[in-house]
């Protein structure tokens, strides 16, 4: 199979920074935010990479971005259904955190699957390792969202 890139819009590109600052502002810091292009399912998805998703489980990590980003509203040209979340201990993570040192930028993969994502093409705004900082962005993400959900 040829590796392929596919061209993310100025729409998703521009939603894609807003959600990140969004997210860094309510204490979610992910070490990885990406638009994903998934081979098989010839969709954009937005990647959220979170040690958290490890120690709190996804259906917590998911329950509290969906309540936030109802209340602080997504920006234009993404919704819920465009996030997908994953750990950085997923298959694939490493991979990519290796071979990607620059972000704004695209890329094209051949066989790289992570969090269910095919991923042909990936747009990058941030892909780090794990900090070890787990239990402090936990913290502050969970305080943040009580404070928000309160408001």
């Amino acid at each position: 199979m040829a590796t392929t890139t596919v061209t993310l819009d100025d729409l998703r590109k521009d939603s894609g920074a807003k959600l990140l600052t969004l997210t860094d502002a309510f204490g979610f810091a992910a070490l990885g935010a990406a638009w994903a292009y998934d081979r098989d399912a010839e969709r954009w998805w937005y990647l959220l990479v979170s040690p958290m998703i490890d120690s709190k489980g996804p259906a917590w990590v998911y329950e509290r971005l969906a309540a936030l980003f109802g209340k602080l509203h997504l920006p234009e040209g993404i919704s819920p259904l465009d996030i997908r979340i994953a750990s950085p201990n997923e298959t694939g993570f490493d991979r990519i955190v290796t071979n990607l040192r620059v972000e704004r930028t695209a890329h094209a993969f051949r066989n790289i699957q992570m969090g269910g994502i095919d991923i042909a093409s990936i747009y990058v705004y941030r892909m780090g390792p794990d900090d070890g900082q787990s239990g402090d962005r936990t913290s502050r993400f969970d305080a943040r969202y009580r404070e928000l959900m309160a408001a």
